[in-house]
C-alpha cells in the first residue's frame, strides 16, 4: 500500500481498529495456548472473522489490496482454533450428557 492508499484507509477510522482487533488476536492466542480457555479460543476466532471483513471493506475502498494474501497467514491460525473449539465444545455436551443420565446409568450399574 502506498501513503495515499494508508491515508484513505486511516480516514475510515479502520487503523484503529485494526490495531485492536490484531491486539485481541495475540492476547487471546497466547490465553489459549497457557490455558486452553474456552472464552478465549471463541474471541480468537471473532477478532479473526472480524478482521476477515475488515480485509473485505478495504479491499472495496482500494481494489488492489491483496485481501487473499492479506489473511493467508490467518487463515491456518483460525482453522486450527476452529478444530480445538469444536472438540471444547464436543466435551462441554458430553459433560452434560454425563451429568443429565447419570442418574440412568446409576440405575443400570446396580442391576448388574
Amino acid at each position: 500500500m502506498n501513503g495515499r492508499e494508508s491515508e484513505r484507509i486511516e480516514q475510515a477510522g479502520l487503523g484503529e481498529y485494526v490495531d485492536r482487533l490484531a491486539g485481541r488476536i495475540v492476547g487471546n492466542f497466547w490465553a489459549s495456548c497457557a490455558a486452553c480457555d474456552v472464552d478465549a479460543i471463541h474471541d480468537l476466532r471473532v477478532a479473526v472473522k472480524r478482521l476477515r471483513a475488515v480485509f473485505g471493506l478495504v479491499k472495496s475502498l482500494q481494489p488492489r489490496f491483496k485481501r487473499r494474501r492479506t489473511y493467508r497467514p490467518l487463515r491456518g491460525l483460525y482453522r486450527m482454533a476452529g478444530r480445538v473449539r469444536d472438540f471444547q465444545v464436543q466435551q462441554q455436551l458430553f459433560r452434560l450428557w454425563i451429568t443429565s443420565n447419570r442418574a440412568g446409568a446409576d440405575e443400570f450399574s446396580s442391576v448388574g
